[in-house]
């Protein structure tokens, strides 16, 4: 099993793990034991922060072996002992992500769930929304109807949008590009690409959670659509 022996190789390097729960909080700790169904963690020497875990319905593990992220969600972690120490427990995830440089992984959101992006002016004016294309934690990309409407890409100063079952994303931008794309039917798209500045932690949990979740479905989908034919 793929994911079991990734996170049994995080054990043997000891690698050191940051698990964010709740609104905005974060612990540090190591995994411990990693077997069929179950994943073990130590607790952390904060009893409150461990107390705040507990009663979190879900958590997100971020580990950073040799430079590449390794991403994976789990649901409630329950606190148990481990060789006669404070640890915690959860399900073995189902799925996880490795992601080799954050910024250059980028994903393209299936249009017909895409969230709309609200862009704001320098001043906190909107200035529109328009359905979201891309996404990484590096920035985003919109997709908006003419050539006209990406006018308003030089004036940008932030952008929101609230990303199904994560939370919202509300964060400064900086203008990467505002581009005309010639499509293969020979129409043209009109795209607007902007990156983030300052990306707090939070946030950037969120944006790879739901990354996780898209590309999770994408790979589903064609076994989806066999099983059925």
């Amino acid at each position: 099993m793929e994911i079991l022996a990734l996170l049994n190789e995080l054990i043997y390097r000891q690698e050191p793990v940051s698990i964010h729960f709740g609104a905005d909080e974060c612990i540090e700790t190591q995994l411990l034991e990693a077997r069929e169904h179950v994943l073990v963690f130590e607790a952390c020497n904060d009893a409150e922060a461990n107390r705040r875990l507990a009663a979190s319905s879900s958590c997100t593990f971020l580990a950073h072996p040799e430079g590449i992220r390794v991403l994976f969600a789990t649901d409630q972690a329950q606190p148990v002992s481990w060789g006669g120490s404070a640890a915690f427990s959860v399900l073995l995830p189902a799925q996880l992500a490795r992601l080799q440089r954050q910024e250059s992984f980028r994903t393209i959101v299936p249009p017909q769930s895409a969230p709309g992006v609200t862009l704001y002016a320098g001043d906190g004016a909107p200035l529109g929304q328009w359905p979201l294309r891309d996404l990484s934690v590096g920035g985003l990309g919109v997709a908006v109807n003419s050539q006209a409407e990406t006018a308003h890409a030089p004036g940008v100063a932030r952008v929101r949008l609230a990303l199904p079952g994560h939370g919202d994303v509300d964060c400064a931008v900086h203008l990467r590009h505002a581009t005309d794309l010639r499509q293969p039917s020979g129409d043209l798209a009109y795209r607007i690409g902007f990156s983030f500045a300052g990306l707090p932690e939070p946030m950037r949990v969120a944006i790879l959670r739901y990354i996780v979740d898209i590309e999770q479905a994408r790979r589903e989908a064609p076994l989806s659509n066999h099983a059925e034919g």
